[in-house]
């Protein structure tokens, strides 16, 4: 499949102590050349190795979701980006047909 304009998209994801559902996005999306910027308000900070993976970015702040929302514009550098939710799943090709 082409997924070449994934590289121009990133996804934000807004989490709070829904871990579980996280880990399973984070294992989905480490695999494709997407970024992928995961805003985690929850109550502990997420340990997972895919948060070593280099497209995507976990900020841990425990700030509210307005204020999440807010910063998150200081981590996306894409032409394009999408809300996301973090119990979501997205096909590669449909996403990279929109853009």
């Amino acid at each position: 499949m082409n997924y070449s304009f994934l590289d121009k998209l990133t996804i934000v994801i807004f989490t709070y102590n829904r871990h579980k559902f996280l880990k399973r996005t984070l294992n989905y999306w480490s695999k494709y050349n997407i970024k992928l910027v995961i805003l985690d308000g929850s109550d502990t900070k997420l340990e997972d190795p895919c948060l070593k993976h280099q497209n995507i970015k976990y900020i841990y702040n425990t700030n509210g979701l307005y204020e999440r929302l807010l910063s998150s514009k200081d981590y996306i550098d894409t032409e394009f980006m999408i809300l996301g939710a973090d119990d979501e799943f997205y096909l590669p090709s449909a996403l990279s047909s929109c853009v």
